[in-house]
């Protein structure tokens, strides 16, 4: 628990002991399924109640090309889109993030009455514009606006886009 949190501590660990209490109380013929996406976060008592404990790790290239394809088939099939900016541009995301940017794209799309091709610029647009996407320290930004120009968008387009001059991105 973190120290020197005053009240916010005893109400996190009151908590922590109240699930822990309950887990414990529950009978033995009770089927537990829990899920996190901050496991890490976890008090170590908590792991201790689970038999089994499954870690599902984040998609990788060829999974992420997969559910890319599948959702722009299902969702985006009247337009063209570069899947390879997507697999690359969604590296270091969950399947549900992934999922979650392309309905963004989908979106923007309806939105702007895009016609069968989706431009590099309007994929850059809708994923600077996803907040769970990118962190609020700007080295994360930076690193989000080099990879964008390293998957083909240009310095010109991304000065559009962010409204940052050429010479300081």
């Amino acid at each position: 628990f973190p120290v020197g949190r005053g009240d916010d501590w005893l109400v996190l660990k009151r908590v922590v002991t109240t699930l822990l209490q309950n887990m414990d109380a529950m009978p033995g013929n009770v089927f537990l399924v829990a899920a996190t996406n901050h496991h890490h976060l976890l008090d170590t008592a908590i792991w201790r109640r689970f038999n089994i404990s499954i870690l599902l790790e984040l998609p990788n290239v060829q999974q992420r090309e997969r559910i890319i394809s599948d959702y722009l088939r299902e969702i985006l099939s009247d337009y063209h889109v570069d899947v390879k900016i997507l697999v690359l541009l969604t590296e270091g995301m969950s399947g549900a993030q992934v999922c979650n940017f392309l309905q963004a794209l989908a979106k923007h799309c309806v939105m702007q009455h895009k016609e069968n091709v989706i431009e590099k610029e309007d994929i850059a647009d809708v994923w600077i514009k996803q907040s769970s996407l990118l962190s609020e320290d700007s080295d994360a930004y930076t690193r989000a606006l080099y990879k964008l120009n390293k998957s083909g968008i240009s310095i010109r387009a991304l000065e559009k886009i962010t409204g940052i001059s050429r010479s300081t991105l």
